[in-house]
């Protein structure tokens, strides 16, 4: 009986080419020669590595970069790039002497970034005359590649200085605050990476990188961004530039729930991205504190859709930044909240998104403008900053909108309940109010649009849909804008009809708003040791949630569900448990 081992390679490839699983692919590398010429690059078409308290798979990173450097066609089957770290402290001491192959390209990649050559030692071997990672080590790694468990070993990092450049951080995992400036000389870079772990890394991810001529997507889930220092020197060279010019889809932001990530603004540079996925980052700049080199230039991107999931843009970086793209097709905002005392404090208007958004307002199709499950609405910092967005009108290719409805309604007391038939464009197709409980003027705000789609206008709106609590349900509305003689819910069963009558399917969901853990502090924890309160799943990204990254480990994206909800003729309310109301 024939083997699969003695099937044609191009048929074997082909087959490799349908599995996903790691695991698998590592096993198929073990049986043969024959397969594992042909497995080996399928099982390298995704890096995905972590350091947590528990597990640390970053101290593989070293082996794969090595192997890569001496495989250059081996790192051209890798497609993705993850790295996820949520603590400082590793689980495993690299010994202080760079493999050659590492050496060598870091000499020739600090040449490239401007500092100034030294002649290296002889043969590349320290003056300790340890040895770095052999090639027995890396065939080891390349064989059982699992990141599994079993490679990992725990060590002291007490004699690792933390590269750290910045001033003074007092978070609890880092290791020491102390700052190392970026050194001038090749073998200064080389002996900082000798005695500096996070240095190390530095360097050996742009070693990395440089190796990945096809990689086409990069996930990078950090702690702060000074690892990123000396990469970006390599990534604004030229050489860098080309080597990430097939990065069509980037995913960057904290790993930590009680701190954001100040935006790393060379993503913004590569022509290449499509798509950009951010999560808690924090973008603060002015006009006044900007500096030249980071400028962007406006409409010099491809990206067309943008997602940003709890971050905290200020008004003018997010002009900025919207500047930048030709044609802009999606935009997703999760506006963050302030979640620790040394953030600054500076405000984002409703009206201030929607004059940045305007720039792309002949392009846009689907927006969604949001806030997070557990945000506690800020009542005292209510003015003009909380005005109503505005119109959306003159977006004339906006065709699906999801959004807080406050956003358009405003947190003032002139109420008006006919802003939010003013504020959509005609050529709607469809309409997603979040987190409607928090407005009286919703359902006569509904009423009204609905009424001027009985009329002929918003022609093409087919779907409506609305997220409100059980509690506001089942209570009486608040005058003047709402009906306070019947309750909330026998109102939206009123509307639904009108919506059915004029060909629009109304969907009502639970935002089950009731269960909002308020508390930062409490949340911080929850994601920290694991939620314990009511179910929570990790949500998907994109628009309709076609997109998927790992999960998150600041746990921004885990919220409950929202279960649509029926509402019968006799008034129950059917979707819950248990069922009805």
């Amino acid at each position: 009986m024939t083997s699969i081992s003695d099937l044609p390679p191009e048929l074997l490839s082909r087959i490799c080419e349908f599995i996903s699983s790691q695991s698998t692919l590592a096993k198929l590398v073990r049986c043969s020669h024959q397969m594992r010429s042909v497995a080996l690059p399928h099982l390298y078409r995704s890096i995905e590595l972590s350091r947590t308290p528990w597990k640390d798979e970053l101290c593989h990173l070293e082996i794969i970069t090595a192997l890569l450097v001496r495989q250059p066609e081996l790192g051209k089957s890798v497609r993705h790039m993850g790295i996820h770290e949520n603590t400082g402290s590793s689980l495993h001491t690299p010994g202080a002497q760079l493999s050659p192959e590492i050496e060598d390209v870091a000499r020739e990649l600090s040449q490239q970034v401007g500092l100034i050559s030294v002649d290296p030692s002889p043969n590349g071997v320290d003056h300790d005359g340890e040895a770095g990672p052999s090639e027995a080590d890396e065939q080891l790694f390349e064989i059982e590649s699992e990141f599994g468990d079993e490679f990992l070993e725990v060590g002291s990092d007490a004699d690792y200085s933390d590269w750290n450049t910045t001033n003074g951080s007092e978070d609890e995992d880092d290791d020491c605050n102390t700052e190392t400036e970026i050194p001038t000389t090749v073998d200064a870079a080389l002996r900082l990476a000798r005695s500096s772990r996070s240095f190390r890394e530095a360097l050996i991810l742009a070693i990395l990188v440089r190796s990945l001529p096809r990689l086409a997507s990069i996930d990078l889930e950090l702690l702060d961004t000074s690892c990123l220092r000396f990469v970006h020197y390599f990534v604004r060279s030229p050489l860098g530039s080309s080597m990430l010019a097939n990065v069509t889809t980037a995913c960057f932001g904290s790993s930590r729930p009680e701190k954001h990530l100040e935006l790393w603004r060379d993503l913004f540079t590569r022509p290449g991205l499509e798509s950009l996925y951010l999560h808690r980052v924090l973008a603060m700049r002015n006009r006044e504190t900007l500096r030249p080199a980071t400028e962007l230039q406006p409409l010099s991107l491809n990206i067309t859709h943008l997602e940003l999931r709890q971050c905290r843009i200020s008004p003018f970086e997010l002009r900025r930044i919207l500047a930048a793209p030709k044609a802009l097709k999606t935009f997703i905002y999760d506006i963050g909240e302030i979640t620790s005392e040394a953030e600054p404090i500076f405000l984002i208007s409703y009206r201030s998104v929607r004059e940045a958004l305007e720039q792309q307002k002949e392009s846009l199709e689907h927006v969604w403008i949001d806030y997070p499950h557990d945000y506690e609405f800020d009542e005292w910092g209510a003015g003009n900053y909380t005005r109503p967005m505005g119109s959306l009108a003159p977006f004339t290719k906006l065709r699906r909108l999801r959004i807080a409805s406050t956003y358009l309604f405003g947190f003032v007391a002139d109420t008006d309940p006919d802003r939010l038939r003013d504020s959509l464009p005609e050529q709607l197709e469809m309409l997603h109010l979040t987190h409607g409980d928090e407005d009286e003027e919703l359902t006569v705000g509904l009423r009204k649009l609905l009424e001027a789609r009985q009329q002929g206008r918003f022609a093409d709106l087919r779907e409506l849909s609305v997220d409100v609590s059980v509690p506001w349900l089942v209570r009486h509305g608040h005058p003047p804008h709402a009906d306070d003689s019947r309750l909330n819910k026998d109102v939206m069963m009123t509307l639904k009809s009108m919506a059915e009558g004029a060909g629009v399917r109304m969907s009502i969901f639970n935002n089950v708003s009731q269960s909002r853990t308020k508390d930062l502090l409490r949340r911080i924890q929850a994601s920290r040791v694991g939620w314990t309160g009511p179910e929570r799943k990790e949500a998907r990204w994109g628009f309709d949630g076609e997109f998927e990254w790992p999960r998150r480990m600041s746990g921004c994206m885990q919220k409950p569900d929202y279960p649509e909800l029926k509402i019968d003729q006799d008034g129950n309310i059917h979707g819950l448990k248990p069922d009805p109301v």
